[in-house]
């Protein structure tokens, strides 16, 4: 059973749950996610973070890719019975956002070919229109 968390604001989501865990139905009432226990609060899309996002937004394109490509149509054939996605089309469409800096502070750029992955190799850079707007947390360079 593999969800974006974002799908469990949706009542198909409940709905596909109950199915899989088959039950008729999961209790009523609100999603309340745990609070955590003395959690510094932190904003990814700060500007001293931009060099972590971009070390990390690589394998954010790459599961992207695996999810759209390999995963999810196994999820659409009904004979892999051991593959469940609530709503296959919506995941689809999330997993299509995981290949964009969720801060739109970053961009991608080619870096060369990969033989073995059969696609560009990527890099996420500074979006060139924000340059003078960023420091990095240890050295003040975006690399």
């Amino acid at each position: 059973f593999l969800y974006d968390q974002t799908q469990m604001k949706e009542e198909y989501f409940w709905n596909d749950l109950a199915s899989f865990l088959r039950v008729s139905r999961l209790p009523e009432g609100k999603y309340h996610g745990s609070k955590g226990k003395n959690l510094a609060h932190l904003n990814i899309c700060d500007p001293k973070y931009d060099n972590w996002r971009a070390m990390l937004m690589p394998y954010s394109y790459e599961l992207s890719v695996w999810l759209q490509k390999y995963f999810l149509p196994l999820a659409r054939d009904s004979s892999h019975t051991g593959v469940y996605v609530p709503n296959v089309d919506r995941l689809s469409q999330i997993a299509e956002t995981y290949k964009k800096d969720p801060c739109d502070r970053l961009i991608s750029k080619h870096t060369g070919w990969s033989s073995e992955l059969g696609r560009p190799k990527l890099a996420y850079v500074l979006d060139p229109l924000l340059a003078n707007t960023t420091t990095n947390a240890t050295d003040g360079n975006l690399s």
